[in-house]
């Protein structure tokens, strides 16, 4: 299985993590600081691009929701990009969460 890979940038004032790989029980705690960190800092829009992302467990959508809605407490969104051939806007549309975000789908 390939390792995760977290990459975390700042562009223009908007806050960026890019995430490739699994997102499971071996490397949620990395993409769990990593989400943290991004609810604490910043009152800017944020961005997380998932659509190479190969598996992802339900508590991570637990984190990205925390996320929304501390960004949202600041007047800002969580911007997710994610690929059509995958499973997470499945999940999300599922139990109703997808409108806690602006979602752009992508090929992979």
């Amino acid at each position: 299985m390939k390792p995760i890979r977290l990459e975390f940038t700042t562009h223009d004032g908007i806050d960026r993590l890019i995430v490739s790989g699994p997102v499971d029980t071996r490397t949620i705690r990395g993409f769990e600081g990593l989400i943290a960190a991004l609810s604490e800092m910043g009152d800017d829009d944020v961005v997380v691009d998932l659509r190479a992302v190969e598996t992802f467990y339900s508590s991570a959508v637990g984190m990205l929701v925390s996320l929304a809605a501390r960004r949202r407490g600041r007047n800002a969104k969580v911007n997710l990009i994610l690929s059509t051939q995958g499973t997470i806007i499945g999940m999300l549309q599922l139990a109703r969460l997808d409108s806690l975000f602006e979602i752009q789908l992508v090929d992979k």
